[in-house]
């Protein structure tokens, strides 16, 4: 019995390796055919291409896919030209459907760099989809075949989806341009904003604000104002994600006022906009009593923004560190004055 699974799955290593083999072999052979033909495109689409098939469409890809993200626009229009020419758009859509991870994302990719409008549906049912990657690849997908359609539909997924990575988030909406973003995602936070009237809140109206950063100023500076001053004291996501984005001066006291917030997240991105925006004559003693903070990251953030507020001068730092009375404060202040020398002598 023993011997006859030890051959079993000898047998099922075997079976796999040569697998394995045999797809690397074609995917050699797919990428020498295609890439020569691949390159043509920087001067025009080939006349005569060979016939693809539906197993050579995955190798075709990923040689594609590679020259289509790092050649410029004009090139791009002759590999998509192609690419359509070759049928892959049909293979795309077709490996969309199969039940395989990779073949769906490598698809959602193409059909999204093809700009394929037929695709449209497919992709957004994608959007519902369990698997993180695969719905943000699909989100990416529309916003590439039409930004100004995928947008509404994008934002709306952004308050439901916590599991979205913002990065990946960041990159779809860059995708779409500030032009057509800025308003509609602004109004998203505020929108979200209005319900998240406790600290049981879904967290959406704070998954906008985190992108604001990515609107035109002059729409996410308003916004984030009269998020400020609704917010606060009320929901705490949304004030930490206001806070850390704040940098106009004029929002010098809504941060000044959340230096005392019971959250210890909002006072380590009180202080945080304080070294923005804040004064020395008026925050320094704000930010030395942040130095008795019971939290390591607000202590540790109030020694950088006081050492910003008095211009690395190591002997304020020392004057500030011999007369406080808090041995956690001054041991925080000793730790940005190494850190200070470290960066000065490299």
């Amino acid at each position: 019995m023993l011997v006859a699974g030890t051959l079993f799955l000898l047998a099922n290593v075997l079976f796999l390796r040569l697998l394995l083999i045999r797809r690397e072999r074609l995917t050699r052979v797919v990428v020498e055919r295609w890439r020569p033909l691949l390159f043509e495109c920087s001067e025009g689409v080939p006349e005569h291409l060979p016939q693809l098939h539906f197993g050579e469409a995955k190798a075709f890809f990923s040689v594609w896919g590679h020259l289509y993200d790092n050649l410029r626009d004009f090139f791009r229009d002759n590999l998509v030209q192609l690419a359509l020419t070759a049928k892959a758009d049909v293979y795309a859509r077709k490996m969309l459907r199969r039940s395989d991870l990779q073949e769906k994302l490598i698809a959602a990719t193409a059909l999204g760099q093809m700009r394929l409008a037929a695709a449209w549906e497919d992709l957004a049912k994608l959007l519902e989809v369990a698997e993180p990657s695969l719905s943000l690849a699909a989100a990416k997908a529309l916003v590439r075949i039409d930004a100004a359609r995928a947008l509404p539909l994008l934002l709306k997924f952004i308050g439901t989806r916590a599991d979205w990575s913002a990065a990946r988030i960041s990159d779809v909406l860059r995708e779409a341009g500030a032009d057509l973003l800025s308003n509609q995602l602004a109004q998203s936070a505020l929108d979200a904003s209005w319900e998240a009237a406790n600290e049981d809140s879904n967290g959406s109206a704070a998954r906008y604000i985190r992108h604001l950063e990515l609107a035109h100023s002059h729409i996410a500076v308003p916004a984030l104002r009269q998020l400020l001053e609704a917010t606060h004291h009320v929901n705490m996501e949304v004030l930490e994600a206001c806070l850390k984005l704040t940098g106009n001066p004029e929002d010098v006291f809504a941060a000044r006022a959340c230096v005392c917030h019971p959250h210890w997240r909002v006072r380590l991105q009180a202080v945080g906009a304080l070294g923005r925006i804040g004064a020395l004559e008026d925050d320094e003693a704000r930010v030395i009593s942040l130095l008795n903070d019971p939290e390591w990251w607000v202590r540790y953030r109030s020694a950088q923004v006081l050492a910003q507020l008095y211009n690395n001068d190591e002997s304020r730092l020392r004057h500030t560190q011999a007369g406080h009375h808090n041995q956690f404060a001054r041991d925080m202040l000793e730790h940005i004055i190494a850190e200070n020398r470290l960066t000065t002598n490299r």
